[in-house]
């Protein structure tokens, strides 16, 4: 029988809590438990929460499909109806519906980019660029 009640911050420095890296699902096809593994592998391990999983998932069959999508598409991105009209291709408009998918949930996984930098890290990275109109206002020295 386990430890009853919660864990002290000791208990979990010195291994008494092993916590491990989720395992893909087994459902995902071979490119989302690729990129599974590369999204799990490259995070703290304690990243994801539980209620997070399902949301990784998706992140990861949306892979799937766009790679799938891309596969099916033929050389040209615009079909032509019998009407006349052009309409992008049906493979590159669900390419583009997953990529706003990944974004999105991206996001919400906090695996992006921009999820992840502080308000005050971006400020701090950024280069500035002094103006040459600077300093014309008001006398500041440039």
């Amino acid at each position: 029988m386990g430890l009853r009640g919660r864990k002290s911050a000791s208990a979990t420095s010195i291994g008494l809590v092993v916590k491990k890296r989720p395992d893909p699902p087994k459902r995902l096809p071979k490119v989302g438990k690729a990129m599974w593994k590369q999204i799990v592998g490259s995070l703290p391990v304690d990243h994801f929460r539980q209620s997070e999983l399902p949301l990784l998932e998706k992140y990861c069959m949306a892979e799937h499909v766009y790679w799938r999508a891309s596969e099916l598409m033929d050389e040209t991105l615009v079909i032509t109806t019998a009407k006349g009209f052009s309409l992008p291709d049906t493979y590159l408009t669900i390419m583009n519906k997953q990529v706003q998918l990944q974004t999105a949930l991206a996001t919400k996984l906090r695996i992006s980019t921009n999820s992840r930098v502080t308000k005050f890290q971006a400020a701090t990275e950024k280069e500035t660029v002094k103006s040459k109109r600077r300093g014309l206002m008001f006398g500041e020295g440039e």
